[in-house]
């Protein structure tokens, strides 16, 4: 018995290996074994604490996360409306703790499978697990941005890792390609007022106006607000309709949490205007 008995292992942990690892009644074979061991302990150490050093954010239940990412090279990552709809799905699909394996992520084929032994959307709802409360989201053509509100345990990391996975390996077989999809790890940022979280939902959705390249809604002054209103209506991806009382495709977004920010859509609408509290308003 010369590793002692396995109940003592954790309360001894590394550190008793270490010392151990040198005795001479190890065999030969398992100083080396145990070596490895260690090695791989230690380089699994340094990859969380480089993660975690990247992002400078620590995720807890509870809490709201701006959370973004876009293609490697700033590179297009959704190239169609069915790239759109199968990122979209997934939203809904991976934020699960139950999730197990691969469905497809076909809309039509993920509203059968969830709602085969179910009555309604309410009851499929219920009988979920969500990592994450989605608030708010906007898909762009080379990056996306969420809103999220942490649930589980780690959940944000493992529904971006869940997305970002699954997404690149649908696109690169797709595209007969391989290599990185996305730029590098998610970025995320804390919130820490209830103003920043009020505001949020308006950045997001607003950029979706990027793509009226004369409209230079960045600059906090919009002159045809009829134009961009009647664009952010009709863009599919993003959630800025379902703040506007419209349906969803998928129960993707925690309608309850929305209601609390803004409990009409008018008080929503009247928000989105005051861009930064400057935006000019012409006509």
């Amino acid at each position: 018995m010369w590793l002692g008995h396995k109940a003592l292992w954790p309360k001894y942990g590394c550190d008793s290996l270490k010392i151990t690892r040198n005795s001479s009644a190890i065999p030969a074979y398992f100083q080396l074994r145990l070596a490895r061991i260690l090695k791989e302990l230690s380089q699994k150490h340094i990859r969380q604490q480089s993660r975690n050093t990247m992002r400078r954010v620590e995720f807890f239940p509870q809490h709201f996360y701006h959370v973004y990412n876009r293609g490697v090279d700033k590179r297009t990552i959704f190239q169609n409306e069915r790239d759109y709809l199968r990122f979209y799905t997934s939203l809904f699909v991976f934020n699960d703790e139950n999730y197990r394996g691969v469905l497809g992520l076909d809309v039509n084929a993920v509203l059968h499978q969830f709602c085969d032994q179910v009555t309604s959307i309410g009851d499929l709802v219920t009988k979920r697990k969500p990592l994450v409360n989605i608030v708010s989201f906007c898909l762009m053509p080379n990056h996306f941005h969420f809103l999220l509100e942490q649930i589980a345990e780690q959940g944000v990391p493992r529904f971006m890792h869940r997305i970002a996975l699954g997404y690149a390996e649908y696109f690169n077989k797709k595209n007969d390609r391989t290599g990185r999809l996305f730029e590098g790890p998610f970025k995320a940022v804390l919130v820490q007022r209830d103003a920043q979280l009020e505001h949020l939902p308006r950045y997001i959705h607003l950029n979706a106006l990027d793509l009226i390249t004369d409209l230079n809604w960045g600059e906090g002054k919009i002159a045809d607000w009829a134009r961009a209103e009647k664009f952010l209506e009709e863009y599919s991806w993003s959630s800025h309709g379902m703040y506007l009382n419209k349906p969803q495709l998928l129960p993707v977004i925690k309608k309850a949490i929305v209601e609390q920010i803004f409990d009409t859509p008018e008080k929503y609408i009247n928000f989105l205007k005051q861009w930064l509290g400057h935006c000019e308003i012409v006509a």
